[in-house]
């Protein structure tokens, strides 16, 4: 996991690019065929967020107002709601084509292990993106 870097991207900004973008309302690989979305009027009832937005929270990001995720993701039978709850918490937004680092507005590290490395390769390209280490996002 301290290879990992999670890229934030606003999903609005990838939208307004002119590239397709799907999302989906299950993971691709849970054996259940997921709905394909590409719509961004209908981001926000095609994802089961009830999943995500429960607590207790945990992987706050403050600096760019992230106010965390459900730290649990398990599936449960009990309530039904939860039954598929791991799956529909790995919904997917996909982006045709590329998605360009221009359009990525922070990066999220685990340790500091490559900060310097990452920040190196950030300067390198005159990519003014945010670099936080935030190791409570990593599981």
């Amino acid at each position: 996991m301290n290879d990992v870097a999670f890229l934030v991207v606003e999903p609005q900004r990838l939208f307004n690019s002119g590239r397709q973008c799907w999302f989906t309302d299950i993971a691709c690989n849970s054996g259940i065929q997921p709905a394909y979305e590409d719509d961004p009027a209908k981001l926000e009832e095609h994802i089961d967020w009830a999943l995500f937005d429960d607590s207790p929270y945990m992987a706050m990001i403050p600096e760019i107002g992230y106010a965390g995720v459900c730290r649990y993701q398990f599936d449960r039978d009990d309530p039904p709601a939860h039954q598929q709850r791991s799956k529909k918490r790995m919904a997917e937004f996909l982006v045709r084509d590329c998605l360009k680092m221009e359009e990525v507005s922070c990066i999220v590290l685990k340790s500091a292990e490559h900060e310097g490395e990452v920040r190196s390769w950030l300067d390198a390209a005159g990519l003014p993106i945010r670099l936080l280490i935030k190791p409570a996002c990593y599981v």
